[in-house]
Parts: C-alpha cells; structure tokens; sequence
C-alpha cells in the first residue's frame, strides 16, 4: 500500500483481495496517509468494502501453487508431500475464497481435523495436521506475493505440540541394517556410525578430507559453518 504524487495531488494505490484499488484526489500528504491507515485498518477488521468481482478460490490458488510453484521450485519428494496435502486442504477449504480464510475458521479446521479418522485406523496426527497448516499458510503467503491478498490472515495460527518419535537400534539391528545395504550406501553408513557425523557431512565427504595416517577427517562445511576434526577409529 503505497502514497503516490500525482500532479498537484496524492494518491493511495493498493491491492486487495486481487485487485487493484487506487484512491486519488488528496490535497496533502497527511490527508493521503491518513486515509492510507483507515484502509489497513479496515481491511485488519474486515470492514471494507469488497471489490465488484469477487476474490480468488482456495481451490484455484491450491492448483496455480502446486503447478507454478511447488512443482517447479521443490524437490520432487516434498512435490508430491505438496499434492498430498493440498487434497487434505480441499476437503475442507472447498467452496472458500482465500479472503475468507480468516484465524476463526482455522480454529474450527483444527477442531474438525484433530477429530478425523484416518486410513491406517485411529485419528489424524498432529504433525500431519501441522504439515497441513503450514502448507496453508506458504499458499496465503505466496497469495500476498503474487496480490492476490493485501496480508496473510493466519500468520499467528499456533500450530499443535508435537510428540518426538524416536527409535533406537540394538547393536545387533545395525549390523544387520549394515550387511543389507549395498554399496555405496554400506560404506556411508559404516562412515556415519563410526563417527557420529551428520548425513549431509557424510555425503560430502571428499578424498583431500581424510588423513588415514594420522586417524582424522577434516570437515570444512559444517552446521555451525566452523571447521571440526573428527578422529578416526580402527572401523
């Protein structure tokens, strides 16, 4: 939302809801950014006035994101995470317009998911559900960047805590997890379980990196961006 000189006067241009709306007439500045100030404030608390056409489905944004944006920007994995949970998304969010998307009707989607079944027996974990919501929330987001939105409504919707899953392996099951897997992949896990480094150092692990005489692998590109010696053992 911008003030513009036009002239001898001022204008307010500005997108809402998809379209572009531009207020003109305004004999000073001050009278430009005040009337600047009531438009926000009025578009926060849904107070004005909607344009004559109306805003862009969910629907329609769910399918322009998925094949202008996630297809072509993401790797093909979390793609396909994308379509998956786009479809939850269009179960409920059927038949709204993004501008309608507001932090109530996320609290009742919470409510309505956190209570679905799902296919493997059970209900709807709340780490799927989080997925879901922060897909919802990048879409609105690139709403914004491609204005069709003048804000993203559910930029504070809290998201649900989270339980870890963690599962740790005998020595016996590593072994065995080792003596399945076939080369290359046989030796990165012998590296990573002998030396406790992480998969992206591992799978980045050069020749010049490794002093066999002296025991020690040198890693220059790190987590925390420091160079880290790891000692190597007799494995």
């Amino acid at each position: 939302m911008a003030v513009k000189r036009r002239g001898p006067s001022f204008e307010v241009d500005y997108y809402y809801s998809g379209h572009r709306i531009r207020k003109s007439g305004f004999r000073t500045i001050t009278e430009a950014r005040n009337y600047q100030v009531k438009c926000k404030n009025d578009i926060l608390y849904r107070k004005h006035p909607m344009p004559r056409h109306k805003a862009i489905s969910f629907n329609e944004l769910a399918k322009r994101y998925i094949a202008d944006y996630s297809k072509l920007h993401k790797a093909p994995k979390t793609f396909e995470t994308d379509v998956s949970l786009t479809k939850s998304l269009m179960g409920f969010f059927d038949g709204f317009l993004i501008r309608d998307i507001t932090m109530e009707v996320m609290d009742r989607y919470k409510n309505e998911r956190v209570n679905a079944p799902s296919t493997r027996g059970g209900l709807i974990s709340k780490t799927t559900i989080n997925r879901e919501i922060g897909l919802l929330r990048n879409m609105l987001s690139k709403a914004v960047d491609w204005q069709l939105l003048e804000f993203n409504p559910i930029l504070r919707v809290k998201m649900f805590k989270e339980e870890p899953r963690e599962t740790i392996l005998t020595v016996k099951e590593l072994q065995a997890v080792v003596d399945q897997a076939g080369s290359p992949l046989k030796e990165i896990l012998i590296t990573a379980l002998n030396t406790g480094m992480r998969r992206g150092e591992a799978l980045g692990l050069k020749c010049d990196h490794v002093n066999l005489e002296a025991s020690y692998i040198v890693l220059t590109k790190t987590k925390t961006k420091k160079q880290r010696m790891i000692p190597l053992n007799p494995v």
